[in-house]
């Protein structure tokens, strides 16, 4: 795999072990977001990824660094 399909995958487990961790749906997230749960689902998949000022609130929201949403 390339190293962006890497990242992009990091990026969803993180974000989906992150939510679970909450106790939130994908659409939960999705409404916090203003986005759809389906958007969840891609991010969490690896087929998209949010733009930086949305992941710069998700480590907010979950209290961890761009770093840990990012890399391994």
């Amino acid at each position: 795999r390339s190293k962006k399909s890497m990242k992009k995958l990091y990026f969803g487990e993180r974000v989906k072990e992150l939510r679970i961790e909450k106790g939130l749906t994908q659409d939960q997230l999705g409404e916090i977001f203003n986005v759809r749960g389906a958007t969840i689902s891609r991010w969490e998949s690896g087929q998209m990824e949010p733009d930086f000022s949305t992941l710069l609130k998700l480590a907010d929201f979950f209290e961890v660094s761009l770093d840990y949403l990012l890399t391994d």
